[in-house]
């Protein structure tokens, strides 16, 4: 039971800082004074630089964004040029308005037109002309002639009068990939013929997409409803980012758009913001393919609906922040160790001396203080040296010891006088106290008579003859006086 309150004891005195040593309180002073400041210092520029590296990348990744947006917009509106040239071609509108059965007279050259188009661009998959009824009536590759193509979006914004760009497809004759690029075909008093339409590989639009200098950086491209239409790993590919209405499911179903009956989603909440969205952003998101946190910077097409995001694994992203938190954290280790140095240094040049006084103090007060040959003296005199305020201190205390000192050797001697003087007074009053009682004053008496016998029976006849005359002479000499 008392060891336990002896613990507890020991315990509330390490808990309670009034009751720490001067050692432990100055070191603990002098660390807070060194590391606090320079933890928050270091927090504060970590915190700043990484905020720094942080928007350094995510720009850097929304500019490479921009910069494969900017290079679509221009190969879209490249291709819209070239497919407006072949609508508003006269051969071509020769062909399309001429009926059925006088086509075969124009064909030739508009086949022509068609086929110069093909050889000029190698990235072109298809080039056709569908009539009003959505027949393909002319075409690069013959097997597409006869087709019905009046289902396709592509078809109806065109025949009703817009220029139109699809999304990535899956063509339904070829089953190769590819954007369909249509423009209606006029006649000269403004009435819709037709539809001329070119198909450029997908390959195309993937090679801007996937064009990335750093390996760990990978872009994928997103249309209009968040089904992604372009990426280099193609699990992702033809998934929408979030799920898709059943609206959509269904029209997407009907027009065969990616050779598929259902388009799966990734769902991806965090990549919502890159549905139709007005200017450059940037987010962070979890991949469910890739199981790892990743970082995207995006950017919206100006012609289309598309939205390019660049994306970089987080853990890439964080490595130099890391690296920068690991040299913070060496150099605020490395400080603070130099720093406990120091304090307990401070602390023991501070500590060294007060104690020695403690232990002096306690010699002081035991009386045996100085003893020149002891260690304790030693030390105090080698502190005693020093210039500074604890020198003077232990030079203050010696002083004020040896001063002590000789106070106590005085009063000693006092003591041991007045010691003397009570015991010769205690002495006499004694032999008073004895001499004053009617006893002894008897045997004085008695003892006096006692020696006055022994005189006169030790004197001889001569010298009682002298005595006596002594005696005769002076009575003499008083009776002369008193004459």
């Amino acid at each position: 039971m008392q060891s336990k309150f002896i613990n507890l004891n020991r315990l509330l005195q390490f808990l309670n800082p009034l009751a720490w040593s001067i050692t432990v309180k100055l070191s603990i002073a002098f660390l807070s004074i060194a590391i606090l400041p320079m933890s928050f210092v270091g927090y504060y520029n970590l915190k700043m630089s990484t905020e720094s590296i942080e928007n350094s990348e995510y720009y850097k990744l929304q500019l490479i964004a921009t910069s494969k947006a900017n290079r679509l917009d221009q190969l879209i509106i490249d291709n819209q040029n070239t497919i407006k040239n072949i609508a508003t071609d006269s051969r071509v509108g020769n062909f399309v308005k001429a009926a059925p059965l006088n086509r075969e007279n124009s064909r030739s050259e508009a086949q022509k037109v068609l086929q110069r188009v093909a050889n000029t661009h190698p990235n072109y998959d298809l080039v056709y002309l569908i009539d009003k009824n959505g027949i393909c009536i002319a075409a690069t590759e013959l097997s597409l002639i006869g087709r019905n193509y009046a289902f396709r979006e592509y078809f109806q914004r065109a025949i009703a009068g817009d220029a139109f760009v699809s999304s990535i497809l899956i063509g339904v004759t070829t089953k190769r990939e590819g954007v369909f690029f249509t423009y209606p075909v006029y006649s000269e008093s403004g009435e819709v013929l037709g539809v001329a339409a070119i198909k450029i590989t997908a390959a195309d639009i993937w090679a801007v997409i996937n064009s990335v200098n750093e390996s760990n950086i990978t872009s994928f491209l997103v249309d209009e409803q968040g089904i992604i239409i372009s990426h280099s790993n193609r699990e992702y590919l033809y998934n929408s980012l979030i799920p898709l209405l059943q609206d959509s499911q269904k029209k997407i179903a009907a027009e065969k758009r990616y050779g598929r009956d259902v388009i799966k989603s990734l769902n991806i909440p965090e990549l919502k913001v890159m549905l139709n969205p007005e200017t450059s952003g940037h987010t962070s998101y979890y991949s469910p393919i890739e199981k790892n946190y990743q970082i995207v910077g995006y950017a919206p097409l100006q012609t289309q609906s598309w939205v390019v995001g660049v994306s970089k694994p987080r853990v890439i992203f964080m490595a130099p922040i890391n690296l920068l938190f690991e040299q913070n954290i060496t150099f605020v280790l490395g400080a603070g160790a130099i720093a406990t140095i120091v304090a307990l240094t401070l602390s023991r040049t501070i500590s060294k001396p007060i104690n020695i006084l403690i232990a002096a103090s306690r010699s002081l007060e035991q009386g045996d203080f100085i003893h020149h040959e002891s260690n304790l003296y030693r030390n105090l005199l080698k502190t005693s040296r020093t210039q500074d305020d604890m020198g003077q201190l232990v030079r203050v205390f010696m002083k004020m010891a040896e001063e002590v000192r000789v106070r106590e050797q005085k009063m000693e001697l006092q003591m041991q006088e007045l010691r003397i003087e009570i015991d010769e007074t205690k002495k006499a009053n004694q032999v008073a106290e004895i001499t004053g009682t009617q006893y002894f004053q008897e045997l004085q008496y008695k003892a006096k008579k006692l020696r006055n016998r022994a005189e006169v029976r030790d004197k001889t006849p001569i010298d009682y003859l002298h005595n006596l005359q002594k005696k005769v002479q002076a009575q003499k000499a008083r009776l002369q006086v008193g004459r």
